[in-house]
């Protein structure tokens, strides 16, 4: 249930999004952003966990097209903020 007044905004450099067990949830910035997925509905990515937008990095059941458990979903994850880390130390 949502709180009247409790929706604040912080500035960022890059925001991780956890889309739960289930396949991602395609409205909101995979919508927005025009991310590429595949039959599933699952985040399409490189072997860097890159999405079809440059600078977008997915893991975990959001990108995991076969597995959907919380031990593969963490070792993406991993992966996914580490190639984060590393484009955008890359690119500053």
């Amino acid at each position: 249930k949502e709180v009247p007044g409790s929706a604040f905004e912080i500035p960022a450099d890059i925001v991780f999004i956890s889309a739960g067990f289930l396949h991602v949830n395609k409205k909101g910035p995979v919508e927005d952003l025009g991310l590429k997925l595949n039959a599933n509905g699952n985040i399409i990515v490189d072997e860097n966990f890159m999405s079809s937008m440059d600078g977008v990095f997915a893991g975990g059941e959001a990108a995991d097209p076969h597995f959907l458990q919380v031990f593969t979903s963490a070792g993406m994850g991993a992966g996914a903020a580490i190639q984060a880390r590393d484009f955008l130390e890359s690119n500053n």
